[in-house]
């Protein structure tokens, strides 16, 4: 029998005024001169670290796998169809030097298919993939907004809903306390119906001299935390104060340094120097258009740039 790749394609955006991404509050949190850059001018940098397109690869991947296993496609078919995938339309839709990455990311790929998924789902019911979610919420100050994000997959399990994330490492597992501050997975569990807790799917991407032979354990983890009712409302809470900060700092243009030694690693740094040895804004501007892209239609910042891998 022929299966078909089916590749599921994103909703479209809501037609509101204010509609905030969880992506958006990490960047506020951060540094409000990098949320100023990359949400409110819509600046991506031009090119993307390799380990981010690694992290990229590997969601197309899954999402291929566990959207074809949710409609009951025999894994061996699945299988064909991520590799014929990786090798036949990711290599020639991407640059000659990333073609190694692809290879990386459908090496790691096919051992989770192989090895690893029969035992982390064992039991499991895949309710959602890529699931899509928008809820309308209020700030404290009475502004209404639209919390909308990805989640990677949600699964039940012993009838218990579970929200699980991918996460490309280069041998950095999160500990459960980073796990249970992490403000994303808390607030993707709030606003689902009934999420009982979180999980992590790591991925180790270092390249060990002979990878096939090295241990799963050592390769893939999930890791869980339950999420309690009290700190979903809590977390709410917490984003909603964050969206009435930015919009009151939008009206009045203020938007400090956050000046730190990790600035050094920031795409946006030259231009925050720039700013403080108190270059025009015309020489900004010009810079600005040299080294950056515009965001997309959406008025969204490239996701690759936004993603918060551990390599």
């Amino acid at each position: 029998m022929s299966i078909s790749l089916v590749i599921p394609q994103p909703e479209e955006p809501i037609d509101t005024a204010l509609v905030v991404s969880y992506s958006q509050v990490n960047a506020w949190q951060k540094c409000h001169k990098f949320w100023q850059h990359a949400y409110l001018e819509g600046l991506s940098p031009a090119t993307t670290p390799s380990y981010l397109r690694l992290g990229t690869f590997i969601h197309v991947l899954l999402e291929i796998y566990y959207s074809h296993m949710q409609k009951r496609v025999p894994p061996e078919q699945i299988r064909e169809l991520v590799a014929t995938y990786a090798t036949e339309q990711l290599t020639v839709s991407v640059q000659a030097h990333d073609l190694g990455i692809v290879t990386q990311a459908l090496r790691l790929v096919l051992r989770y298919i192989d090895d690893v998924a029969p035992i982390f789902d064992k039991g499991a019911k895949i309710e959602g993939v890529e699931y899509h979610f928008k809820k309308e919420l209020y700030s404290p100050q009475g502004r209404k907004f639209w919390l909308q994000g990805y989640v990677d997959l949600i699964l039940s399990i012993e009838g218990n809903r579970w929200i699980i994330d991918h996460k490309s490492t280069n041998n950095k597992i999160w500990s459960q306390t980073q796990m249970m501050m992490d403000g994303q997975l808390t607030t993707y569990s709030a606003v689902i119906p009934n999420i009982f807790g979180v999980g992590i799917n790591f991925f180790n991407t270092y390249d060990y001299k002979n990878w096939w032979s090295e241990p799963i354990e050592k390769l893939y983890v999930r890791r869980e935390t339950h999420r309690t009712e009290t700190e979903k409302a809590s977390i709410l809470h917490n984003f909603g104060v964050i969206v009435d900060d930015i919009e009151d700092r939008k009206l009045t243009g203020n938007f400090p340094f956050s000046l730190t030694k990790d600035c050094a690693r920031c795409p946006f740094n030259e231009l925050c120097t720039m700013e403080l040895k108190g270059f025009k804004q015309r020489d900004l501007d010009d810079y600005a258009q040299t080294v950056f892209i515009k965001k997309d239609a959406s008025g969204v910042p490239r996701e690759e740039f936004l993603q918060d891998d551990l390599e």
